[in-house]
Order: structure tokens, then C-alpha cells, then sequence
């Protein structure tokens, strides 16, 4: 069975899951535009919302480029290291 990753992001951050039903949830407490989108890997849902936290920071409010999202990730059976 193929897995897949569900980005939500709105204007005050996002989320990556490996549950469609969990991205949904997680869209109610997001703020202006949300979009659910799905990927087939893990790589490229953080890639990808990096870059919306990126465009939705306040000016001059940088990401740092270590910054990953281990914190923000629900991903059922997969280990996450830090």
C-alpha cells in the first residue's frame, strides 16, 4: 500500500500527518487560506511546507535553515529523529 503525507498549511503555520482525517482536523485551527495537500513522501511535505512558513513569516522574521518540523509531526508508524 502506498503511503502518503498530508501537508495543512494556513497564514499561522502548518502541520504534516500520514492521516487525511487528522489534515482535515488540523485545518480548523489554521487562519486565513488552508490547503490540504498530499504527498508521497515525507521529504517532500516538509520541503514543501517550509516554504509556505517561509512566504507566510512576517517581514524579516526568518526560518533558520536547520529548522526542521519534528515537533509539529504526527506520522503514524514512522520514527522521527531529531
Amino acid at each position: 500500500m502506498k503511503e502518503s503525507y498530508y501537508v495543512t498549511a494556513g497564514g499561522n503555520g502548518g502541520i504534516i500527518t500520514g492521516d487525511y482525517a487528522n489534515a482535515l482536523l488540523c485545518g480548523h485551527y489554521m487562519c486565513g487560506e488552508v490547503l490540504i495537500l498530499e504527498f508521497g513522501d515525507f521529504e517532500s511535505a516538509e520541503e514543501y511546507l517550509l516554504e509556505h512558513l517561509a512566504e507566510a513569516a512576517p517581514p524579516g522574521c526568518l526560518l533558520p535553515e536547520h529548522c526542521r518540523l519534528n515537533e509539529m509531526v504526527s506520522t503514524p508508524r514512522r520514527i522521527i529523529n531529531s
